[in-house]
């Protein structure tokens, strides 16, 4: 009985040695397996590094083979995203050159072999010039409708490469299918070079920008007409500072409709154009005020606003012009020395002369005598009258010889009262019933 008793331990003993020889046997394969080499071949971009400003690189491959090695667990992770192959420019100048093809990779990978590890560069010195960009327009659009002229944004593209490739290019456009469409359209689309065989050859450029927008408008077939464009304005510029110039790019737009209300129609307003507080130039770009029952084309233009700093000067005249005068009448006016002083944008001031300002006085519907008439001021656009030293002046109108019927008794003073700080008058002189007087 005490022998049985003993072997129960030793068995036990054995069964649980076995086990843990069994688990490191297990271990150790799982370890090999895992780390087992393996190969994988990858296609990889060529880079340029490093390549001199002012040069352009034509290579004569894109692509190169990389094959690898690494254990299953590495090569299973690994991508080609992973991977760089690339050529080291740094210090080259222009000519040709034969240059070894470099590899980043992760360290757990080892390369065994590039394909080509070389490669012939050739480098050149860059031109740049600018081309106007085109659109083409492919198809018709539906039936009942047409497209007027595409437009392109920008209208000009920047090339960059060898000069001999710049020579080649014919044209530089971006194309736009309009077959069978009711709308107008409007998308963006890569930039393409040809050359005057009609070959592709925009791989030989740095293009910029490499996207442009082409707009192809299409509208109803109705009847249209040309109108000017309105800016309303709301706002006004910093103290010191004046509008001095906005205009809309561009100044007119195509308006499509019924032909009869068409003939009515002036202009076409945008949105009102805040320049509150400007102090510069500025630009912006804004939507046109659709009429009802109308299509407009462009349906955007771009404002520019000009903003001068407020300046004045001042002018003294001492002739007065006399406007209106009945006829048959003659006038004299009282000498004055007037000091004017107006003001207006800088460039505006800059460009005034002394004749543009005209201080003038209005005897129209006055019979013979004396009169004490407001002095009024005629004005160049964009000039504001500020101040004038004298508002009044006293005039006498002699009536022809023999008296002029139905003559009243003249009263003291202008049948409309006071001065007039200003403007265009609504009677310009004319020979036979203006004329000037200083002290007659």
């Amino acid at each position: 009985m005490s022998s049985k008793k003993t072997s129960k331990p030793l068995n036990l003993w054995a069964y649980k040695v076995g086990a843990i020889i069994a688990a490191v046997l297990i271990w150790v394969m799982v370890i090999i397996s895992q780390n087992q080499l393996n190969e994988k071949i990858f296609m990889v971009s060529l880079e340029l590094r490093s390549l001199p400003q002012g040069l352009i690189m034509e290579k004569s491959i894109n692509q190169v083979q990389v094959r690898v090695q690494g254990t299953d667990t590495a090569i299973n992770q690994l991508t080609a995203a992973d991977i760089s192959a690339y050529v080291d420019l740094a210090g080259f100048k222009a000519g040709q050159y034969e240059l070894e093809v470099l590899v980043d990779h992760p360290s757990n990978v080892q390369v065994l072999s590039l394909r080509p590890e070389s490669i012939t560069v050739e480098l050149k010195e860059t031109q740049t010039q600018t081309f106007p960009l085109e659109a083409d327009v492919l198809g018709e659009p539906a039936a009942g409708y047409r497209h007027l002229d595409p437009v392109v944004a920008p209208t000009e593209i920047k090339l960059i490469g060898a000069e001999d490739d710049i020579r080649r290019v014919a044209k530089v456009f971006v194309a736009a299918s309009i077959q069978d469409i009711e709308a107008s359209y409007e998308q963006y689309h890569s930039v393409m070079v040809l050359d005057v065989a009609g070959n592709d050859i925009s791989d030989k450029f740095t293009i910029e920008p490499s996207v442009a927008k082409v707009v192809v408008p299409v509208i109803d077939e109705q009847p249209e007409r040309m109108v000017a464009v309105r800016v309303p304005i709301t706002g006004q510029p910093a103290l010191g500072y004046q509008l001095s110039l906005i205009s809309a790019v561009p100044s007119v737009v195509h308006v499509y409709g019924d032909l009869q209300r068409l003939q009515s129609l002036l202009y076409v307003d945008t949105e009102p154009v805040d320049v509150s507080d400007l102090k510069a130039n500025a630009s912006r770009t804004v939507r046109l005020v659709t009429p009802n029952g109308f299509e407009i084309y462009p349906t955007e233009v771009t404002v520019a606003i000009q903003i001068e700093p407020v300046n004045s000067v001042t002018i003294d005249k001492n002739l007065i012009l006399m406007q209106n005068i009945p006829d048959g009448y003659s006038a004299e006016v009282e000498k004055l020395d007037l000091s004017i002083t107006v003001f207006g944008p800088e460039t505006f001031i800059a460009s005034l002369d002394e004749a543009d300002i005209v201080p003038y006085v209005d005897c129209a519907g006055l019979a013979a005598g004396n009169y004490e008439l407001p002095i009024r001021v005629s004005l160049p656009p964009n000039i504001a009258l500020m101040s004038i030293s004298q508002d009044t002046a006293a005039v006498t109108l002699l009536a022809p010889e023999g008296g002029a019927p139905g003559e009243g008794t003249p009263e003291e003073s202008a049948p409309d009262g006071g001065a007039q700080d200003g403007g265009t008058p609504e009677n310009p002189a004319s020979p036979d019933n203006s004329t000037a007087g200083a002290g007659q």
